[in-house]
């Protein structure tokens, strides 16, 4: 008995295993039925599994499509995570070079479900009044730059999901409107950076690009932030080169 014990116990293990690695190397949110085909099991026992992984926060089931993702337990833990340990390394020093060139913050941002998560951020040190952000704040995507940057790669079904719900503002300059959002969204793709200018914050601006994969894909994001005053549009054009060139740097670096 305590053998079978034991070989159920490493069984259940594996298969959990199995689990977040098929949820992990997937671009989007997992259905049951679909996590339950990759892994050979049987959805009963596949949901039993994921609860267990929900209940550690490994795993997080979205409420309204009810499909399934890594939970960020794995970025609390999560130094863990080799992809975060790569992006932080590689993205450090051409960050670095950014805020020197700029005199701004610098941050970097993954997606996390429907919100962006600082991952890291270079202070200014040019300026005594700067943005601040504490490493691990959770921001929402239409109303930040990186957050519509990593919006903006989200596919058709995920957007669909994500505009169901009301776009909340926190300021009188945040997009509200789901077709506006769709538009600017549209133009974002198209030329890989993206603005807020006091859409969450009230006096603080930001300009952002998208960080890529070898597939093209939008896997992390990177911004410049600071007070308004300091972001009009002869400064925006000058940060833009230089913002997109860091991009492309890290983009490449992961490659």
């Amino acid at each position: 008995m305590k053998r079978a014990g034991g070989k159920s116990t490493v069984q259940s293990v594996d298969r959990a295993l199995q689990i977040l690695e098929v949820i992990a190397d997937s671009r989007y949110e997992l259905g049951l039925v679909e996590i339950s085909r990759r892994v050979f099991l049987e959805p009963s026992t596949t949901y039993r599994l994921l609860k267990a992984l929900e209940n550690h926060r490994l795993v997080q089931q979205d409420p309204k499509t009810n499909k399934y993702s890594l939970g960020f337990r794995a970025f609390e833990i999560g130094n863990s995570i080799p992809f975060l340990v790569f992006l932080r390394s590689v993205a450090r020093g051409p960050l670095e070079t950014l805020r020197d060139r700029t005199g701004e913050t610098v941050n970097l941002a993954i997606r996390d479900s429907y919100e962006a998560i600082y991952l890291e951020q270079i202070p200014a040190q040019t300026y005594t009044l700067r943005v601040i952000t504490e490493l691990g704040r959770r921001v929402p995507l239409h109303a930040t730059a990186l957050g519509k940057i990593l919006l903006s790669g989200l596919n058709p079904e995920e957007l669909k999901n994500y505009i169901k719900n009301p776009l909340k503002p926190y300021t009188a300059k945040t997009i509200t409107d789901p077709k506006i959002l769709l538009e600017q969204l549209e133009e974002i793709r198209k030329r890989n950076w993206a603005r807020d200018i006091e859409e969450f914050e009230f006096g603080a601006c930001c300009v952002a690009a998208g960080i890529k994969n070898g597939e093209g894909g939008i896997v992390a994001a990177i911004s410049l932030s600071g007070p308004s005053i300091r972001f009009g549009e002869e400064r925006i054009s000058f940060f833009l080169p230089l913002l997109m060139d860091t991009a492309l740097t890290i983009s490449s670096a992961m490659r």
